[in-house]
């Protein structure tokens, strides 16, 4: 099997953020992506929005979200969505 041969037609942002919730474990990955060119808001705009588009990896993109310690009207919108997507009610 050659390595190099990748399926550019799927999506690899659920594989990015498998490898991002690994790294979340680490102390250094908050403050890393703070004083990243992209940025806390940007990094956060962008996991919410994914997890308007998927339910499969909702609870990771909650964990990294939730990471940076503030309660947003963002946050409270995807741990409904936990509910939703699991059959409870709001």
């Amino acid at each position: 099997m050659n390595i190099y041969n990748r399926n550019y037609l799927l999506d690899p942002t659920l594989e990015y953020i498998s490898i991002a919730s690994e790294f979340s474990k680490m102390n250094m990955f908050r403050s890393a992506v703070q004083n990243s060119d992209f940025g806390e808001e940007k990094f956060k705009s962008e996991l919410y929005l994914c997890s308007t588009n998927t339910q499969i990896y909702l609870q990771a993109l909650i964990e990294l979200y939730a990471l940076f310690g503030v309660l947003t009207i963002e946050l409270v919108d995807m741990l409904k969505w936990t509910k939703r997507y699991s059959g409870e009610n709001i």
